[in-house]
């Protein structure tokens, strides 16, 4: 009623609605746990998008069985690109773009904390490998950008610290040879269709 559209299902941590991708501890619940899949059907019956960005792979594996609607991963990259557990496999791009969902690349995790690892922050061109991979493996009405900006600190790629800097990424994009129909498939158009598939629901109701 206040007008929150979708809920994250969790964080670095495992919680009561699932497992988390991040969380030292392991497994606690294999996945979705029960009140997790009752979560997931109550988000599908008021028009709410189910968020798996965060976690754990199997918990998407069982969103993906449980939704009625396409899901959507908010700020999530490819594993195929940067092997991290929070970035996305290429079974599960394939299997959320065959339910219609979008996976919104995360300009945060281009490399995982990356100034703790290597001196040289991430660059644009790092973050562009990203949605041209899910591009290539999920197709272009699949993928997003959900930047994260306040989630990591100062390890944002150069040219590419907030949004006014959204420029040198469509930049980046054009000179990939994407259209500029394709871009505003990326940048907007393929989430506000998710976010009005998953609304009819609540409509209908």
């Amino acid at each position: 009623e206040l007008g929150a559209r979708y809920i994250t299902l969790c964080h670095w941590a495992n919680n009561d609605i699932c497992d988390a991708a991040t969380d030292p501890a392991g497994p606690e619940h294999n996945g979705l746990s029960e009140f997790g899949k009752q979560v997931v059907a109550e988000m599908n019956r008021l028009g709410m998008m189910v968020d798996i960005s965060h976690v754990s792979d199997k918990t998407v594996l069982d969103v993906l069985e449980m939704s009625t609607a396409p899901i959507i991963a908010s700020h999530s990259s490819a594993r195929a690109v940067y092997d991290h557990p929070r970035n996305l496999p290429d079974e599960l791009l394939i299997k959320i773009a065959e339910k219609g969902g979008v996976v919104q690349a995360t300009i945060e995790y281009v490399k995982a904390h990356a100034s703790y690892e290597r001196p040289e922050l991430p660059t644009v061109a790092e973050f562009v490998d990203h949605i041209v991979h899910i591009v290539n493996v999920a197709g272009i009405d699949h993928v997003g950008i959900g930047s994260d900006f306040d989630g990591v600190g100062d390890s944002l790629p150069t040219g590419l610290k907030d949004v006014s800097q959204y420029p040198n990424l469509i930049y980046a994009l054009l000179k990939k040879g994407y259209s500029e129909s394709d871009i505003e498939k990326v940048c907007s158009g393929n989430v506000f269709r998710v976010w009005k598939k998953v609304a009819e629901a609540w409509h209908a109701g």
